[in-house]
């Protein structure tokens, strides 16, 4: 037994002793801590507040970034930015930016709306457009509506996907789609059974951010274990020019320090690069290819977690080039932690992935022009010559005209080039409907005219889908639904898929069999299904 010296209670174990002497011991004398297993922890500290200048409302500090939010506010904070357009907020100095676009009339007809603000939304994008030159934007349209039936009224919006503009784009069709996708689905609002009806269109919104592409930087190092493989030729220039120093190191291969810019030429005097803005962006790399008669693949890097630890796999293409060329270099596109990015040379490619493909360690043979790889180079050679791009057909057509590896062939043979379709995809998604064709009652029709007399509709009672995976089947999934009832289902055998086959059917008898309505001169027969197998 065990005592407290204290309170003279007694234990049969020592650690419930300290815990008693720690916790909840009240000495003889009534000096200590209360009797209680858990002290009572102080209240915490009231909120502090603050005043929103724009809505002078005073709110706890933990709520201003909610309130920021609200819809009163961006009202008020909003700031006269020209005729009918204010600015509603702005962020990472002004790269994000909102705009508030209104009309000087009452509308209730969003076609009429989009086509009276129209100049002031496309005169506000071409300049930001000037300023950006490459950006994001998407639109959000706001309405008054009312439910009359329980006399509400409430502000609703509408929100349109974001969509990359750049100097090349038509901002009219540009504006026209943002207006036509919102159209839609404030009509499908309605349509909806909501009960709410519009009473006016407030404003549109135009939310833009600054968008830059995925281009080449400065000189950054290789991940070691490339580095280690001795595969990729990463040149240490000093500037933004890294791709055009990438795509000379593979045209002008140098014998001896391969990482240095001394055993070039310069990239002025070998490639043609008139217009091109450094760094390259993805985009621009087709142009490039024409300008300079050589087709590029440049592919990149991803980071994946395995047995316990970050690894690196080499993903792509990125950009996938058209038409091989004779004059073929595959890049290699790496980023470091602030976002930068550079392209090197890859100088053998099986070396590179080789270990991401199989774990013999043999050596693999790529086909450039379709990405296929064989085991040696025989194989490579015979699909080359007989296999790749060359499933043919003959038209009556005589021209030339020059195919994926850059060759002139007759423009009347036409070849399969999308190899890549041939590939197994990861996922494959089978889904089907069943309907029930239900007896249309309509007025006669007048013989006079011409007429479509509608005697069936098609109304949905169950679907099914299957989601089939290629390299897991512990994944895939077989989803059944009949009605109020969903049924997953991760595997089937084949008896338990003749009986959902067998319950199906009787679930379709049941629904065929309908109380006779009232009794005309004929029984009408029971009403057909329409079965898609």
């Amino acid at each position: 037994m065990y005592s407290c010296i204290d309170c003279k209670k007694s234990f049969t174990r020592s650690d419930n002793l300290r815990r008693h002497q720690r916790d909840s011991c009240t000495p003889a004398n009534g000096d200590g801590p209360p009797t209680s297993k858990r002290q009572r922890l102080t209240p915490p500290a009231l909120p502090t507040l603050q005043t929103c200048v724009c809505c002078n409302l005073t709110i706890a500090s933990d709520q201003m970034n909610v309130h920021r939010r609200t819809l009163q506010h961006r009202t008020n904070a909003c700031v006269q930015y020209g005729k009918g357009v204010k600015i509603v907020n702005t962020a990472f100095k002004c790269r994000i930016v909102s705009y508030r676009v209104d009309s000087e009339n009452h509308h209730m007809d969003y076609p009429t709306f989009f086509n009276e603000i129209k100049q002031k939304v496309v005169k506000l994008l071409e300049e930001v457009l000037d300023i950006h030159k490459c950006m994001k934007v998407n639109m959000e349209v706001f309405g008054r509506y009312s439910l009359q039936t329980k006399d509400l009224s409430d502000i609703k919006s509408f929100n349109s996907p974001n969509e990359v503009i750049d100097q090349s784009n038509d901002l009219d069709v540009v504006y026209s789609s943002f207006a036509d996708s919102l159209t839609v689905k404030a009509a499908e609002f309605q349509d909806r059974d909501s009960g709410w009806t519009i009473e006016k269109i407030l404003y549109l919104e135009v939310n833009i951010n600054k968008y830059s592409p995925f281009g080449g930087s400065s000189y950054i190092k290789l991940p070691r274990f490339i580095g280690l493989k001795k595969s990729v030729v990463n040149v240490l220039n000093q500037d933004q020019c890294c791709f055009a120093w990438a795509v000379t190191s593979a045209l002008y291969p140098a014998s001896q320090k391969l990482n240095e810019i001394s055993s070039y030429p310069h990239f002025s005097t070998v490639l043609n690069v008139a217009g091109m803005e450094f760094p390259v962006k993805l985009k621009d790399i087709p142009k490039f290819e024409v300008m300079n008669d050589c087709s590029i693949n440049v592919y990149g890097l991803e980071n994946v977690f395995k047995n316990g630890r970050i690894e690196y796999e080499v993903v792509g293409p990125l950009h996938y080039s058209k038409r091989r060329l004779n004059s073929h270099v595959n890049l290699l596109i790496i980023t470091d932690d602030s976002g930068n990015s550079h392209y090197c040379w890859i100088k053998d490619l099986s070396r590179l992935v080789s270990s991401q493909i199989s774990a013999r360690g043999h050596k693999k043979y790529f086909c450039d022009g379709c990405l296929l790889y064989f085991d040696n180079e025989r194989t490579l050679l015979r699909h080359q010559l007989n296999d790749c791009n060359h499933i043919s057909t003959t038209t009556p057509f005589t021209n030339f005209r020059v195919d994926k590896f850059g060759k002139r062939v007759p423009e009347n043979i036409l070849k399969f080039e999308n190899i890549e379709k041939q590939l197994r995809v990861p996922f494959v998604v089978y889904a089907d409907f069943e309907s029930i064709l239900k007896p249309v009652h309509t007025n006669e029709p007048n013989p006079a005219n011409s007429y479509t007399n509608r005697t069936y509709l098609h109304e949905p009672y169950a679907f099914s889908y299957l989601i089939k995976c290629s390299f897991d089947d512990s994944i895939s999934k077989f989803v059944l639904y009949r009605g109020m009832l969903m049924t997953p289902i991760t595997t089937l055998s084949e008896r338990q898929l003749e009986d959902v086959e067998r319950r199906r059917v009787v679930v379709l008898q049941d629904i065929m069999v309908q109380p006779p309505a009232a009794p005309p001169a004929a029984p009408p027969a029971a009403a057909p299904f329409h079965h898609r197998g």
